[in-house]
């Protein structure tokens, strides 16, 4: 008569079974104490294990077991067999004596425990195994940020097409002369009206105009200069040209700081004045956002010249303040996304840096996470060969190839590892060997990250 073991959320019961006439005993049974440690015995029956107090239970109901078939535990798990071989308990698995014999074990087997109990216990073992499942599939977290990383991205890319666009009615001539889109909606938010550096510019070119004349010497002219009493000689028209209002020229807007530029205060005040009366419920205020000037002023200060010249000239219309207003709230939000995106690729850097330290140094952060998307799932993309790495990524390329018939149309060399800058900076007659090269070093990286404990970047250069 062979052993059947009964586990359910209350406990363990052993049996033994009548194959011929389906008839089963009860030999004993084993309850567990409470939720905790039935959700343990569960999680070690998803590792084809049992507990140690399952285990002396079996030893000690199994004392006089023999090697007839008939003597034997019969199991429907097969990778259980070798643990219980090692605990010397024989087995064998025979899935119909377990299926045979369940509705009939189920209704002998009873606990002392209530319903209400076992449903509380069942909640538990749910719960405790949900968590863990969230906590084991990291790659999950990097395919949700990935994807989230991505759509960060166009959302930004167009929402710069469209500032651009909108701040290009009021001063085109910017565009054209930055390219690099965090820097142009900082000088966007730093310039504002381009009417100001208008301004700044014709007073600029008045005083030049002013301390040119000044240089001849003549005493009228330095009259005009200073606001003292006139006075003769070389040395009173010295002190008091010193003493007079400081004029500016090119020269000297190049090396003050323009947005500190005493002149333009006054015309800076009434732009935000007006910029703040406005009835705009949407107006965001600088102090709301990270907007770090420091980034842009020295970057402003050295094409301060080109950019007063260009407002100087600019074919562009006035906008209301009510328009400015829009603007300059829109590219804070624009820039405080931008901050959002460096810190999630940041975050998505260090999970890789943890989970594949070695691919990562090996095909970079871009590549990797567009393997990881097309695999689906880090344990996927581990077990997968060095063949099919290569061509991730350009199944259409390769099915469409191989249904030609045409000799002219060849297999492709490689997919998604294009990215990698070992294959899309070499030349083009090479790229497929060292795609090649790269995706079996890269099966290696990924089965040593993958399947072993210790996360320890090892060099796997060629």
């Amino acid at each position: 008569m062979p052993y059947v073991l009964n586990e359910c959320i209350a406990g363990v019961a052993l049996f033994k079974v009548k194959l011929e006439n389906k008839k089963c005993k009860e030999i004993a049974k084993f309850e567990y104490k409470d939720a905790e440690t039935t959700a343990e015995n569960v999680k070690l029956l998803k590792e084809h294990k049992y507990s140690k107090e399952v285990l002396n239970f079996l030893k000690t109901h199994l004392k006089e077991q023999t090697d007839d078939e008939n003597d034997l535990l019969h199991t429907n798990d097969k990778e259980l067999l070798p643990f219980l071989k090692e605990n010397g308990i024989k087995a064998i698995t025979v899935p119909e004596t377990f299926f045979q014999f369940k509705e009939i074990i189920d209704e002998m087997t009873k606990f002392s425990i209530s319903p209400s109990e076992v449903l509380n216990r069942t909640k538990y073992i749910a719960n405790v195994l949900s968590s863990d499942i969230i906590q084991s599939n990291k790659d999950v977290l990097i395919i949700q940020n990935v994807k989230l990383f991505d759509y960060l991205e166009k959302e930004i890319n167009m929402h710069c097409m469209r500032i651009k666009e909108f701040y290009g009615m009021h001063f085109p001539e910017l565009a054209d002369l930055i390219n690099d889109n965090e820097k142009y909606l900082r000088l966007v938010v730093l310039i504002g009206d381009k009417d100001t550096l208008t301004t700044k510019y014709n007073t600029s070119g008045d005083n030049s105009k002013n301390k040119s004349k000044g240089a001849t010497g003549s005493e009228d002219n330095t009259e005009n200069k200073s606001k003292g009493p006139k006075t003769t000689g070389p040395e009173d028209n010295t002190e008091n040209k010193s003493k007079g209002p400081k004029t500016i020229g090119p020269e000297d807007n190049t090396e003050n700081n323009p947005v500190k530029n005493p002149e333009s205060e006054d015309s800076t005040e009434n732009n935000s004045k007006r910029v703040k009366n406005s009835t705009d419920p949407q107006l965001i205020s600088e102090d709301q956002f990270t907007l770090n000037r420091s980034k842009i002023e020295p970057y402003f200060n050295k094409l301060y010249t080109e950019i007063q010249k260009l407002a100087s000239t600019s074919v562009g219309s006035p906008l209301s303040p009510l328009d400015m207003a829009e603007i300059h709230s829109d590219a804070l939000m624009i820039l405080r996304e931008m901050e959002h995106r460096a810190e999630l690729n940041d975050y998505i850097r260090r999970i890789l840096k943890d989970l594949l330290p070695n691919a990562l140094d090996l095909i970079g952060q871009n590549t990797l996470c567009k393997l990881l998307i097309k695999a689906g799932s880090l344990k996927d993309l581990a077990k997968k060969p060095a063949s099919t790495l290569q061509i991730l990524g350009a199944e259409k390329a390769l099915f469409s190839s191989l249904r030609s018939k045409s000799s002219e149309i060849k297999t492709p060399k490689y997919g998604i590892l294009f990215h990698t800058p070992l294959v899309s900076n070499t030349i083009t007659t090479h790229r497929g060997k060292m795609a090649r090269m790269v995706a079996a070093k890269l099966a290696i990286c990924l089965r040593i990250d993958y399947f072993s404990s210790s996360h320890q970047s090892t060099d796997e250069k060629s």
